[in-house]
């Protein structure tokens, strides 16, 4: 989906990857896009970019939180 590719473009931008190895990425990739749809600022990141082809403030300061919760996640589990 169009939301989930704003949303890993998003945190390669804004160098959240930065702190990835590059043999993690694909991982890190996969279980992004599932916690976006099990988390509740993922979920409503995701709903607002589906709904109105944008990201908003709102949107933004949803995906940052959901990234930040998932990339802390994802640290912990390397």
């Amino acid at each position: 989906p169009v939301e989930k590719q704003v949303a890993i473009l998003y945190a390669v931008i804004n160098d959240y990857l930065g702190r990835i190895e590059v043999t993690e990425i694909h991982d890190f990739e996969e279980g992004f896009y599932q916690f976006l749809d099990t988390n509740a600022a993922g979920l409503a990141a995701m709903q607002s970019i589906r709904s109105t082809g944008a990201m908003d403030q709102k949107a933004e300061q949803n995906l940052k939180e959901a990234l930040e919760e998932y990339l802390e996640i994802f640290q912990k589990t390397r």
